[in-house]
């Protein structure tokens, strides 16, 4: 299929996924960007990742809605969106992830060509990376071949790298000599019983609080400022965790809007983090990063980086499938302070002791 002339379509891409998911749809809106230059390119998107295309060049209306609200909450969004929309359905509509907010938009839009990624063969579905599932899609949107490699890239406009740049000083850290510990701490439950507020399950993806502590002194004592990162319904666990590594220790949990975060990553020394979207934006701003993976594969969701800048740890372990809850999850307690510093030397975040 060839590009469109002058009067290009109206194409609506639609990713309503959290943070990683949606770093991972950025080769195949590129793709359809290309393919299409002269079409109005929208994006819907969840509203807890949609800053990440603030301005992006790629996209000419960007919605951001409600997917994690109560029931009211999210028809709200999306009344409000559908008015933003306006009457007239797009040309082509294009679901990377179905689910019943896919469902609800094709049924919406029933007029326009849907294009899904459950169309795809379930074979590609089940192998295939999520970055590269999403670019098999846009293939074939665009009538083309997947671009290969897929890597995600994320250009963090001028205007958030200064302030990221400003706020590391306020905070009177050298970016030189700083590495961020992202632990996600929302979603852990440790062995005493703390649970954040609201919190009610465990996660089976995340590392040890007290490990990320003894990580962080371990920096610490090798002239390092580790920067806890986190959403706002993390500050609380990581101004603990930053208290408990010590005076080197510097939490900007909650106080970061999502590119200023991009900004940060790129700019100091590197970033250790548990399977969580905060990866994926490292590795898209071309920082350093060891990534800890347990129960999910990182070939199948695994941050896309070259390799000289990234390392993923995973001890997948012989046991049933996670059930949440208080389990100690093996495989994450498999992975040892040792081989993090070890892996965050090996990519250039950490100085050889």
């Amino acid at each position: 299929m060839p590009p469109d002339s002058a009067s290009g379509p109206r194409i609506l891409l639609a990713s309503l996924d959290r943070l990683g998911d949606l770093l991972f749809t950025l080769p195949a809106l590129e793709q359809v960007r290309a393919h299409f230059p002269s079409a109005e390119i929208s994006f819907v998107t969840s509203r807890y990742a949609g800053g990440l295309l603030e301005g992006h060049p790629a996209v000419d209306r960007l919605f951001c809605v409600e997917r994690d609200g109560n029931s009211i909450t999210r028809f709200v969004h999306w009344q409000r969106f559908l008015r933003q929309w306006g009457a007239q359905p797009p040309d082509r509509l294009v679901l990377f992830r179905e689910g019943h907010d896919g469902r609800a938009l094709a049924r919406h839009f029933r007029e326009a060509r849907v294009d899904s990624v459950r169309d795809l063969p379930e074979a590609e579905r089940r192998r295939l990376h999520t970055a590269h599932l999403r670019a098999a899609l846009a293939a074939r949107v665009c009538g083309c071949a997947a671009p290969d490699p897929v890597m995600p890239t994320l250009a963090i406009p001028g205007l958030r790298l200064r302030r990221a740049r400003a706020r590391l000083a306020a905070a009177g850290l050298d970016p030189a000599a700083s590495i961020a510990l992202h632990p996600g701490v929302n979603r852990l439950v440790r062995r005493r019983g703390w649970r954040p507020r609201g919190e009610t399950r465990a996660s089976p993806k995340l590392w040890p609080l007290e490990r990320w502590i003894e990580l962080g002194r371990a920096l610490a004592q090798r002239g390092l400022r580790p920067i806890l990162t986190g959403s706002g319904g993390e500050a609380a666990g990581c101004a603990e965790a930053a208290q408990a590594i010590g005076p080197a220790a510097v939490s900007l949990a909650g106080r970061v809007p999502i590119l200023e975060l991009g900004g940060i990553y790129a700019q100091i020394r590197g970033l250790a983090v548990s399977d969580t979207g905060p990866g994926h934006l490292a590795a898209a701003v071309g920082g350093r990063l060891v990534s800890l993976f347990g129960p999910t594969s990182p070939f199948l969701h695994g941050p896309l980086a070259p390799e000289e800048r990234r390392r993923i740890l995973w001890k997948p372990q012989a046991c049933e499938a996670c059930g949440g809850g208080d389990v100690e999850h093996r495989c994450m307690r498999a992975i040892e302070v040792d081989q993090v510093l070890n892996a965050l030397e090996a990519v250039g975040a950490v100085p050889a002791a």
